[in-house]
């Protein structure tokens, strides 16, 4: 909690901070204390042990009556704890980004404070500080924000572009950077406005430049399905699943077309990153790409070097 007493001393007893900030500071603070007093009323280790007591006769999937049920609440409870767990961090990274952000300190200057952290820290705090910097900017001409300067999505009504950008950019990089072990960190957003690819360039200790291309698959992209065209790709495909796996396809398929239809990528190589709401992981997508060069003429190759599907859980790589 010292850190959170070292931040409320520069941003909220400032006098000269703007109150859009300022009001985010002391959201993020006083979030911050209530989650923590109710972490420390937590006790995980005794949840675990009541799980395994319960577990150590039988399978999970095995138990009955009343201690499944018992189960169900232990289990819940530590999802519960998880919860809290994951919600303190983003809010810590987020405050840590804004008191960066209310200092006024330039991107390089973050990285040279933080050059003893973890890469992790290190994407998370910069890049949480690029997402409020760039909410800074468009709210300055005029683009409201619901929750401006959190590092969240927020609700559908007065969401914009640019956060769903940063979310997603934010929440992809840890599962590239695991799993290839390149410590690429953002260093330009373009911007929503720009009408240039890619959304985001980052940048490796060597000075290697990485592409980032975002998009999203929406509720409205999975409604707008054409009955007509799903039995065109079915008999000329033979996509395996059911209707809601055909409706997935088809709208991750519409999105690639369009990203293979615009602008080339300035910078390569450049990945393409679609994020999806609507739980589209258990989909089979190996005919996917195949489809979309046949159908678009367009070679995938020309614009991007990977494509991947991401949602709030999990990142696979479609090519």
């Amino acid at each position: 909690m010292e850190y959170l007493n070292e931040i409320r001393e520069f941003i909220v007893k400032r006098k000269d901070v703007p109150k859009d900030e300022l009001d985010a500071a002391t959201n993020l603070i006083a979030r911050l204390e209530r989650l923590c007093i109710e972490f420390s009323k937590t006790d995980r280790n005794r949840l675990l042990r009541e799980l395994k007591e319960l577990t150590q006769a039988h399978e999970i999937d095995e138990l009955e009556g009343n201690a499944l049920e018992k189960a169900c609440e232990v289990a819940s409870e530590l999802l519960s704890i998880e919860g809290i767990e994951r919600q303190i961090k983003s809010d810590t990274l987020s405050l840590i980004a804004l008191n960066y952000l209310v200092k006024g300190c330039s991107g390089g200057q973050i990285i040279d404070e933080l050059k003893n952290e973890s890469w992790f820290f290190k994407h998370e705090v910069l890049t949480r500080w690029s997402w409020s910097s760039a909410q800074k900017k468009a709210a300055q001409k005029g683009h409201p924000f619901n929750r401006i300067y959190l590092c969240e999505v927020g609700t559908s009504q007065g969401r914009r572009n640019l956060d769903r950008e940063f979310f997603t950019y934010l929440i992809f990089m840890p599962h590239y950077q695991q799993r290839f072990q390149k410590g690429y960190l953002i260093s330009k957003y373009n911007g929503v406005e720009t009408y240039t690819s890619p959304d985001f360039i980052s940048v490796d200790d060597d000075a290697n430049q990485l592409g980032i291309e975002v998009t999203e698959v929406r509720k409205s992209d999975h409604d707008d399905f054409d009955a007509q065209q799903k039995e065109g790709l079915l008999s000329k495909n033979g996509f395996p699943g059911d209707a809601m796996e055909y409706r997935t396809i088809q709208a991750v398929y519409k999105r690639v077309q369009k990203k293979i239809s615009g602008l080339q990528p300035a910078v390569r190589p450049c990945l393409l990153i679609i994020y999806d709401n609507m739980q589209f992981l258990g989909t089979d997508y190996k005919k996917l790409i195949e489809l979309t060069k046949e159908e678009s003429g367009a070679d995938i190759q020309a614009f991007f070097r990977e494509i991947w599907l991401i949602d709030d859980q999990q990142c696979i790589q479609l090519k």
